[in-house]
Parts: C-alpha cells; structure tokens; sequence
C-alpha cells in the first residue's frame, strides 16, 4: 500500500479543487458530498487510466507521478466531505447526525475501496511482469527448439519445457487472484452506491 500510493507533503496539496468550493455554494449538505463523491469517481478513472498505461508498456516513472496526482486529489476529497460534515454537525438536529452517519459510513467504505484498489494494483503490476518473463522464456524455448530440431530432445530443452509449464502455471493462480480482487472491489463499488443512495434523499435540515 505504502509503495504504491506517494505520499505527498501537505505543503504541496491544494486547498481546493479549481472552482469546487464556489460551485457548491448554495447546495445542501448532501448534494455538497455527492459533488465532491464525483470528483473521487473521476480521481478513479485516472488511476485505471495509469494502471492500465503502465501494463501496456508505460514506465514505472509514469506511473508513480500519476499516483502522486491522484494520491493528492483523493486526499483533497476526502479532506472536504469530512468539512461539510464538521459544519453538519453544527445543526445539533435529529436529521444532521442521521445525515452524519451516513458520511461516515461512505468515508470509511472509501477507505477500503481504496485500500482494495491499491492492492489490486500491485498485483496487476506484478501479473504484468510475470506475462513478459513468460514470454522471454517462450522464446527462448522456441529458439531451443530450433538448434533440437529433428533429434532427440536434450536435458536443457526439457527444463526450458518444465519452467515454461510452472510460469503458465503461476500466471493462471495469479491471474485468478487478480479476478477475485476485482470481484471485491465491484462489492465495495455496490456498498457505496447503497450509501450514496441514502445520501441523495436525505434531508439535513428536517
């Protein structure tokens, strides 16, 4: 988690996101969170965006400087639903705190999200790595096979055969773990949404 995420000084944060606080000026508490909530969604997509780079041949530089943009965005989020629900509570209303439990229940769902996405990443990263070894060690198996060639096959081609078989191997019981991740990170995305639903139609000031 802590390799994949940069950890960014708070000198270097932004304060606000560009037109963020102007634009939810007149809105109710809830509609104040399901705004910034957007802006974590499209923090998101950016981070798919830059695994998904990387895994096509992008560089490890690359991707750690998206991180560290993303890793700022995602702190400026969270940072500023975590204000709109300071200044909720100040209502001391039934129908505030109801409202605040909510907020905290999608800060902490988001946190797992987050944490699950991490480690998904560092996986994917590392089931990339371990496509292209495989590759490598195809290939060089074919280039074997070539000098073998109508003779009998020699203990060198038949140990190239053996680590290609453990590396397929390898890659399906890792690609699978990979698959269960996701499936974990879509039920943490349904969790959020359930919340989010509940944020929508709740009124702060009943």
């Amino acid at each position: 988690f802590v390799a994949l995420l940069i950890i960014v000084p708070p000198s270097s944060l932004p304060a606000e996101m560009p037109g963020q606080l102007e634009e939810s000026e007149g809105l109710g508490h809830n509609q104040r969170v399901l705004k910034l909530q957007e802006d974590r969604v499209r923090a998101y997509e950016d981070f798919e965006a830059a695994i998904r780079a990387f895994i096509d041949g992008g560089t490890e530089e690359e991707y750690e400087r998206a991180c560290r943009d993303i890793t700022a965005r995602f702190k400026v989020a969270s940072d500023q639903i975590n204000a709109v629900n300071d200044d909720l509570l100040t209502l001391a209303t039934a129908a505030a705190k109801g409202l605040s439990g909510w907020i905290r229940k999608l800060q902490d769902a988001e946190k797992d999200k987050l944490y699950l996405t991490v480690a998904s990443h560092i996986e994917r990263k590392r089931l990339a790595k371990m496509k292209l070894a495989a590759e490598l060690v195809a290939k060089n198996a074919a280039e074997q096979g070539t000098h073998v060639c109508g003779h009998a096959h020699t203990h060198e081609s038949e140990g190239t055969t053996a680590d290609q078989e453990l590396n397929d191997l390898a890659l399906e019981v890792h690609g699978e773990q990979v698959d269960t991740m996701h499936k974990d990170i879509n039920i943490m995305i349904e969790k959020i949404n359930e919340i989010l639903d509940e944020i929508r139609y709740w009124e702060d000031e009943e």
